[in-house]
């Protein structure tokens, strides 16, 4: 039995054909180009070739004239196989090129096996050459009725190969895949050796959609190029209307399509529309037959461009619906994010209007943090620049099943600059963002953490008046990336804190003023009001704490053998008990230096933050007594408190100056009586 070589781009026609060869008992190798063809030629040197006309590179005319070039295929038959409807032109084709037989599909099997042997055997089988070709031509014409037939078979042959291939491309779903379909399909429906199918998208000139068939890849490549680059819309696109050319071979660019096109004879160019718009522009060129396209042609391929025309327009308004659709889903996110940003900076501001302190707003301000952010644990700190550490001042944590060792941990930390995420945090003066906690080598409670369940984390700082002066930490129990919209949110809220501590910072200060400068008022009052030291100094020390807000006021005196005394005291919410313990020393070195002391971290007890100064009060140069204040806010005694409660100190000097000289003046009087 013979071997046979098939060439044809369709799986489908291959398998099938080469079954039916197979069961004849011939040897089938297959290509599915022309190219890949003459090269499977020449290495399996086959008896008989059977080629499709239409294939993605090169066409049947090409390949066949390939094959009679090379002395070692010239004398191999061949057969043509191509679709009914281009029989015409096949048969036109063959006659040119010295085919034996031109078989049509669909094609029997028996028929296939029937032509296939007479070819091998050398036999008649109605080459479409010479005189008996035109006779036998001229029998088929000669009846009106049979030429009316075979036109209807053909008409109706390619309609339903237009609706074969009208379903292939409702079946396709993306542009790029819809052009090249239809470029493929266009080609077989009007026998052309090429073809071109562009388009563009309405309002999107550079989003274009663009597919050549008929060329080798490369030369196709070259050619989509020349027609998606950033240049003027071609010449073709243009048209309003069909486009039918004959006349001699010309080049490409002349006719408006890239110079890396092959020449042109023929050509066919209809608009693709839908409706009242058009999205660009289909084109056929080179008959394979030689012959112009026909009117029947362009109505064809107008049928199949308009229906191009809607499937790609349906693709268009589906792609805008999803691009709205994204953008609607954008901005629903974005008000949901602006919303629960804005309720959670809102939160936060309910928290810190509704308290005192930061103590007392810490717990609701990180609880709402924690909620709306979607942390399982919040934790504030302060900076103890004296210290050189940060404090604990609140925290708030959900239900988080293991946490308590992670809180235990964290009251006995004294994070100092740059330990730990809060040092961090100090250490940067930026927020940091810790995604595991786990691989994270300077997150010291990475144990605790783990066993809480906390896997990501991130610390932000408190900024007051440009500097930080707390640090606020959250905790998650998944792993999070950073996100630069929650470190913006969190950066706001860090202000918001700051801006907090700065407004009760000065409210305390102008509340301290008013109490100092109440001080100063009741002092001129007493200047001269008193008739012994005791008393002045009793009074000093009420006034200190009943009008100054200090929560505590003594006056300390040398005895003549060097001792120190307490003259007279008091203290806010008790008895006028003693505060000197463990003062006496400060006492001495102001007796000694003449000079005030000033504490402002000397809190009233270990628990308890405050400050302390201790001021001289001189007579005659010589100084009498120290008059000790000491409140429950540390930092108190600087800039114009110091300033006013110096004042103070000095108006009790001058109170004891005018006691001294009137009681001077009474025993000078006393004594000129006796």
């Amino acid at each position: 039995m013979a071997k046979i070589l098939i060439v044809d781009d369709h799986a489908v026609n291959r398998e099938s054909l080469a079954a039916v060869l197979r069961e004849a008992g011939h040897e089938v190798v297959a290509a599915t180009d022309a190219a890949s063809g003459f090269d499977r030629a020449r290495e399996a040197r086959p008896d008989l070739i059977i080629s499709d006309i239409l294939m993605p590179s090169g066409d049947g005319y090409e390949f066949v004239r390939s094959l009679r070039r090379d002395a070692l295929l010239s004398h191999v038959p061949v057969i043509f196989y191509t679709a009914h409807f281009n029989a015409r032109e096949a048969l036109t084709l063959a006659r040119a090129c010295g085919v034996r037989c031109v078989l049509t599909k669909p094609s029997t099997p028996e028929n296939i096996r029937q032509t296939v042997q007479a070819v091998l055997a050398g036999e008649d089988v109605g080459a479409p050459s010479g005189e008996a070709s035109e006779a036998q031509y001229l029998r088929l014409v000669t009846s009106k009725l049979a030429e009316t037939a075979e036109e209807l078979e053909w008409t109706s042959s390619r309609l339903m190969a237009l609706i074969d291939m009208c379903l292939q491309l409702s079946e396709e779903r993306e542009p790029a895949d819809l052009v090249k379909a239809f470029s493929r399909a266009m080609r077989d429906l009007v026998a052309a050796r090429h073809s071109v199918v562009a388009l563009w998208e309405p309002g999107q000139p550079s989003t274009s959609h663009v597919a050549v068939s008929g060329l080798s890849e490369e030369a196709a490549a070259a050619v989509e190029a020349g027609l998606t680059s950033p240049t003027p819309i071609p010449v073709p696109l243009s048209a309003r209307g069909p486009m039918r050319r004959t006349g001699p071979v010309s080049d490409a660019d002349d006719l408006g399509l890239p110079w890396t096109y092959p020449p042109v004879g023929a050509m066919l160019v209809v608009p693709v529309r839908s409706g009242t718009r058009q999205y660009g522009w289909v084109c056929a060129t080179s008959r394979i037959s030689g012959d112009a396209f026909s009117a029947d042609d362009e109505q064809l391929l107008s049928t199949f461009a308009s229906y191009l025309g809607r499937v790609f327009e349906n693709h268009c308004l589906i792609a805008e619906a999803s691009q709205r659709s994204r953008q609607l889903e954008l901005e629903v996110a974005r008000r949901a994010a602006s919303q629960w940003r804005a309720e959670l900076q809102c939160a936060v501001a309910n928290a810190l209007a509704g308290a005192g302190t930061l103590a007392e707003a810490a717990p609701q301000m990180l609880q709402a943090i924690c909620t709306k952010g979607g942390f399982a644990l919040a934790e504030l700190w302060e900076i103890d620049e004296a210290e050189g550490r940060l404090v604990p001042v609140s925290a708030w944590h959900d239900n988080v099943p293991g946490i308590a060792p992670f809180l235990e941990i964290t009251r006995t930390f004294a994070f100092r600059r740059g330990q730990g995420l809060p040092g961090r945090v100090w250490s940067a003066q930026v927020p940091v963002w810790v995604a595991d906690l786990s691989t994270e080598p300077t997150f010291l409670r990475a144990e605790s953490a783990a066993a809480a369940g906390l896997k990501c984390g991130m610390g932000f700082p408190v900024i007051v008046r440009g500097q930080i002066s707390g640090v606020l930490c959250v905790f998650g129990p998944a792993g999070r990336p950073p996100d630069a919209d929650l470190i913006t949110l969190f950066e706001a809220v860090g202000g918001q804190v700051g801006q907090f501590i700065e407004r009760r910072r000065q409210e305390q200060r102008l509340v301290r003023l008013s109490r100092i400068h109440a001080i100063l008022v009741q002092m001129g009052a007493i200047i001269g009001s008193d008739d012994c030291r005791t008393g002045l100094f009793q009074r000093v020390c009420r006034i200190a704490v009943e009008d100054g807000g200090f929560v505590g006021a003594e006056v300390f005196t040398l005895t003549p053998s060097g001792e120190v005394t307490i003259a007279a005291a008091a203290r806010a919410g008790g008895p006028d008990t003693p505060l000197g313990a463990g003062t006496e020393q400060i006492v001495r070195d102001v007796f000694a230096g003449a000079e005030p002391v000033i504490d402002n971290r000397r809190g009233l007890s270990p628990s308890r933050e405050g400050a302390l100064a201790a001021f001289p009060l001189a007579h005659g140069g010589r100084v009498r007594a120290v008059l000790v204040l000491q409140a429950d806010a540390t930092g108190l005694f600087a800039g114009a408190e110091l300033m006013v409660v110096r004042q103070m100190a000095a108006d009790v000097s001058l109170a004891l100056d005018a006691l001294e000289s009137r009681m001077a003046a009474r025993f000078g009087a006393a004594a000129g009586v006796v």
